[in-house]
C-alpha cells in the first residue's frame, strides 16, 4: 500500500510543473463599442473598447487610432492600445519560495502597446449584390512585455439594400497573430467572426456576432530554465456571443 501511495505521489510531483490540460468553453459574453470621429476629408479618429470573458478570466481592451484615407480603397494609420487581463506564455511561473507552479493572475496584467497598419479594400459586385473585401496588415508592439506580432486580417462584407436604402451588413472576419519574438508556433492566435450590422441611422449602427478563438500556449521562460529538456503545448478554444454598436460623430 505504501509503495502504491509513493508511486501516486511521485507521478503527481513529476507532472506538477506542467500546466493543466486544454481549455474549452462555449458561449462566452463579448461586448464591443466603437466611436468614429471625422476630422476632415482624409483624417479620422476611431476609439474602440471591448470586454469579454474567457472561462474565469475577464479581458478588456481600449485603443485609439488616427487614420488617413489615401483613397476610398487605401487607408493607413497609427494605433495605441491598453489591454487588461491578457494571459501570456511567460505567465506560467514557479514560486521561488515554495517551488510550486501556477499561472500568474491575469488580473495583474496591464499591457500598453502600439501598432502601424495598412488597410486595402475593394468593392465587388456579383449579380447586382454588393460585397466589400478588405485586407488589414498590422504590426503590433506590446511595450510592456516586449512582444512583437504581425496581425493580418481578412474581411468580407455583404451590403444589403432595399429600395435604394442601405439596410444592413453581414460580415465575416478572420485574423491571425503571428509571433516574431515569442512562442514556438507560427500562428499564436486565430480569430473568426461572423456578424450582422443594422444601419439604424447615419450615427448609430448596432451589431451582433458570434466569434471563435483558438490560442496555443508554449513553454514559459521559467519552464525553459527549470526543465530545458521537457516541453508542453496546450490550447485554449473559446466561442463567444457578442453585441455592440458603432457611433459616428
Amino acid at each position: 500500500m505504501k509503495i502504491f501511495l509513493l508511486m501516486i505521489m511521485s507521478n503527481l510531483a513529476i507532472g506538477a510543473h506542467f500546466p493543466e490540460g486544454n481549455e474549452k468553453q462555449d458561449g462566452n459574453p463579448y461586448f464591443i463599442t466603437r466611436l468614429f470621429k471625422t476630422i476632415d476629408e482624409t483624417h479620422s479618429i476611431v476609439t474602440t473598447v471591448d470586454l469579454r470573458k474567457e472561462d474565469k478570466r475577464n479581458e478588456g481592451n481600449a485603443n485609439i487610432s488616427l487614420r488617413r484615407n489615401v483613397s476610398r480603397f487605401v487607408q493607413y494609420g497609427f494605433e495605441a492600445d491598453l489591454n487588461y487581463g491578457h494571459r501570456h506564455d511567460n505567465d506560467w511561473q514557479q514560486n521561488t519560495s515554495t517551488g510550486n507552479w501556477s499561472w500568474k493572475k491575469s488580473s495583474e496584467n496591464i499591457d500598453f502597446g502600439s501598432s502601424l497598419f495598412l488597410k486595402l479594400r475593394r468593392d465587388i459586385s456579383i449579380k447586382e449584390k454588393l460585397f466589400t473585401g478588405s485586407v488589414n496588415l498590422k504590426t503590433h508592439n506590446n511595450w510592456t512585455k516586449t512582444l512583437l506580432t504581425l496581425k493580418p486580417e481578412l474581411i468580407l462584407t455583404y451590403h444589403h439594400f432595399d429600395a435604394g436604402a442601405h439596410k444592413y451588413n453581414i460580415y465575416f472576419k478572420n485574423s491571425y497573430y503571428i509571433p516574431l519574438n515569442y512562442s514556438s508556433k507560427d500562428i499564436y492566435i486565430s480569430w473568426y467572426y461572423l456578424g450582422w450590422m443594422f444601419n439604424y441611422s447615419k450615427q448609430v449602427k448596432p451589431f451582433a456576432f458570434i466569434a471563435y478563438k483558438d490560442q496555443t500556449w508554449t513553454k514559459s521562460k521559467d519552464f525553459k530554465r527549470a526543465h530545458p529538456d521537457e516541453n508542453y503545448e496546450l490550447s485554449s478554444k473559446f466561442s463567444y456571443l457578442g453585441v455592440g454598436f458603432n457611433y459616428y460623430f
